[in-house]
């Protein structure tokens, strides 16, 4: 996925939206029923895109035709909604086991669910909350969304075993990071299997970040988290630059003279070979690296 341009489509939906408000006219809105026709018909093409905004813009000054979509009968509309609301179900639920499905998470998307069928209905707790709150407990997807980031910063703050720590990007500090993983030992309850895996990752990793900072003076600091939880150890690694691709290393020629390079792509494809999940992003010039044990 390029953050890059999902940044740039989040920065022109708020520059849009502020040029609504301005102009005293409504909002745009962002509909997440386009993920499911994407997959349901192939295509992905701005080329398309820029059609439906030609039409659209068309649409507008066409009443009559537009008519003729509004008073499209509801139990046919409804029928068109069910299969893409249904590809849309399949697509949330294809992020959420994508990223890694645990108690807390499942208890999250439960709770969330609920609340937003609840909310969507209006038929629980009626006249309890104040109608300027309407916005939001009215919506299913409003109050579903909001329950769903409020558990997550909860859960985020939750006390569970936890090790976090900076180095400078230099070789020379390769011993201070050993140590500090050593230190985290007894608080994570690392295994000598664990521990051994946990240090030959982080190892890479931080060698591989360290080699794009060679002969910068003010090269900052690459931020370690290493947390412990039911699925196992995770360990996420963030550097304030962006670094070459760690999850797309192709495995060097098995015949023949290596050089240096060779070397390193031997080192982040042994790497992908001894973690359970690896995912490397680039979001405003950062580099998070994250890699489950």
């Amino acid at each position: 996925m390029d953050y890059s341009r999902v940044q740039g489509a989040l920065y022109a939906d708020g520059l849009s939206n502020i040029m609504a408000g301005v102009a005293g006219t409504l909002p745009n809105e962002t509909y997440s029923e386009n993920i499911p026709v994407l997959k349901m018909t192939g295509v992905a093409s701005r080329s398309v895109g820029f059609f439906a905004v030609a039409l659209i813009l068309t649409l507008a000054f066409m009443p009559k035709v537009s008519a003729v979509i509004l008073d499209m009968p509801e139990p046919v509309f409804s029928g068109f909604l069910v299969g893409l609301l249904a590809m849309m179900f399949h697509s949330g639920l294809h992020l959420i086991l994508e990223s890694g499905i645990n108690n807390q998470i499942g208890l999250m998307v439960g709770i969330s669910v609920c609340i937003g069928m609840m909310a969507e209905s209006q038929v629980f707790f009626p006249g309890v909350l104040p109608p300027s709150l309407a916005p939001l407990t009215n919506n299913g997807i409003a109050a579903g969304g909001l329950v769903a980031v409020l558990l997550s910063i909860t859960f985020h703050w939750m006390r569970r075993p936890r090790l976090a720590f900076g180095l400078k990007p230099s070789i020379g500090h390769l011993p201070t990071l050993m140590d500090r993983l050593n230190e985290g030992v007894q608080a994570l309850q690392l295994t000598p299997r664990e521990l051994s895996i946990l240090q030959l990752a982080c190892e890479e990793v931080f060698l591989h970040v360290a080699s794009h900072f060679e002969g910068q003076a003010h090269a900052g600091s690459v931020q370690f988290r290493v947390l412990r939880d039911e699925e196992g150890v995770f360990a996420e690694i963030q550097a304030g630059r962006r670094v070459g691709d760690v999850v797309g290393s192709s495995r060097p020629p098995t015949s023949g003279w290596t050089d240096e390079s060779d070397l390193k792509a031997l080192g982040l494809y042994l790497l992908r070979n001894i973690v359970k999940d690896i995912r490397h992003i680039h979001i405003s010039g950062y580099t998070y690296l994250s890699l489950w044990i």
